[in-house]
C-alpha cells in the first residue's frame, strides 16, 4: 500500500492534469505547500490504510501550537483526506481504502470570518496614492488606477500587455476599451487564470482608458507588457503610500459596485467570480457588449484621477 508521501505525488499530478473542474495553479501551489510544510514531515512516511483520526488530530494541534490560521490547518486536514480518496481501484473506480472522518474528533478550528483580514481602501486613499504615485513618477499610478477602476486581481493586472494580441494571454485594447483576461502572473509563472470564470472582458470607463492612453505613450509593441516592474518593487511602493495589501483596491471596486446597484451578475462577471445561480448559466455577458459599455459609463470610476471629476 502506498505511502501519504507517495500518494500525494500522485494527487497533486492528478490535480495539474484534471480536466474536470482544473485547478487554479495558484492553488495547486497551496496544496503543494502545505503539504511538504506539514504533511509530509509530519505524515508522510504513514501508509495510507494507517491513517487514523487520531493523526489528523496530532497535526492540528501541532500546527494550532505553531499558530497557523484556521484556513491553513483546515486546508492541511482537507488536503490529506483527498490523498487517501485519490487512490482509487483502476478496475472498478471504487477507493481502496475506506476512510471514515471523525470531525467532532479532529476537532478542526472553526473560521471566524470577522477576524479575517479583509481592508479595502476609502475612495481618499485611492485617490491619494494614485496622486502620490503620479508625482513620484511611478508606474504604481497606472496599476492601482487600473485595479481601483476594474477589480482585477494583482496577478492578473501584471499580466496585461498592450493588444489586441493573437494568443491567449492578458491584454488591453484602447479602441475597444477592454481588459480581457486570458492570463495571470503567479509567483513570477504567467498561466491561466485562477477559474474558468477568470475568463473575461473588462469594461473600462473612457475616462480611465483615456487616462492610460495618455500614459501609456511610451509603450511602442504589442508584446510589451504594460508593467515592466517586479512585484517586489509594487508592494514596496504599496507600503510606501500606505495601502494594506492589493486585494484592497479589488474590494473598493466591488464595494463601488454594489453601491451603485449594479446588477449582480455583471459585477460576478467583471469580477470573475465563480457564479452558483442557475440563472447566470443562462446570461451571455460576455456577448452582450452594447449593454456591458452603457452599464460602465453609468458606473463610473467611484475615485478621481488626477485631479479629474470621478464619478
Amino acid at each position: 500500500m502506498p505511502t501519504v508521501h507517495d500518494q500525494a505525488l500522485i494527487w497533486l499530478q492528478q490535480l495539474k492534469d484534471r480536466k474536470h473542474h482544473p485547478v487554479a495553479l495558484s492553488t495547486l501551489k497551496t496544496y503543494s505547500s502545505v503539504f511538504y510544510t506539514w504533511i509530509m514531515p509530519n505524515m508522510g512516511a504513514i501508509e495510507l490504510g494507517a491513517v487514523t483520526n487520531k493523526m489528523l488530530r496530532d497535526l492540528v494541534t501541532l500546527m494550532h501550537a505553531k499558530r497557523m490560521s484556521p484556513v491553513t490547518i483546515r486546508t492541511a486536514v482537507s488536503a490529506v483526506r483527498a490523498i487517501i480518496a485519490s487512490d482509487i481501484d483502476s478496475q472498478t473506480g471504487d477507493r481502496k481504502v475506506k476512510f471514515e472522518f471523525n470531525p467532532a474528533f479532529v476537532d478542526l478550528p472553526s473560521i471566524d470570518k470577522r477576524k479575517q483580514k479583509a481592508p479595502t481602501a476609502a475612495r481618499a486613499e485611492v485617490e491619494t496614492a494614485i496622486s502620490r504615485a503620479l508625482a513620484d513618477g511611478s508606474q504604481s499610478a497606472m496599476l492601482y488606477a487600473i485595479l481601483a477602476g476594474t477589480g482585477l486581481r494583482i496577478s492578473e493586472a501584471l499580466a496585461i500587455r498592450v493588444g489586441p494580441v493573437l494568443t491567449e494571454l492578458t491584454y488591453w485594447d484602447p479602441k475597444e476599451s477592454i481588459v480581457r483576461v486570458q492570463s495571470q502572473i503567479h509567483k513570477g509563472v504567467e498561466g491561466a487564470p485562477k477559474s474558468s470564470a477568470g475568463y473575461r472582458d473588462i469594461d473600462l470607463p473612457q475616462e480611465l482608458n483615456l487616462w492610460l492612453v495618455d500614459r501609456a505613450v511610451d509603450i511602442r509593441t504589442h508584446k510589451d507588457k504594460l508593467f515592466d516592474k517586479s512585484l517586489d518593487f509594487f508592494k514596496r511602493d504599496l507600503k510606501k503610500y500606505g495601502i494594506p495589501g492589493f486585494h484592497c483596491f479589488r474590494r473598493f471596486r466591488a464595494t463601488h459596485l454594489r453601491a451603485v446597484r449594479a446588477p449582480e451578475d455583471l459585477i460576478r462577471y467583471w469580477m470573475g467570480h465563480t457564479s452558483v445561480q442557475v440563472t447566470d448559466r443562462y446570461s451571455k455577458l460576455s456577448e452582450q457588449i452594447d449593454f456591458r459599455r452603457s452599464e460602465v459609463e453609468k458606473i463610473g470610476l467611484g475615485f478621481s484621477l488626477g485631479g479629474n471629476n470621478g464619478a
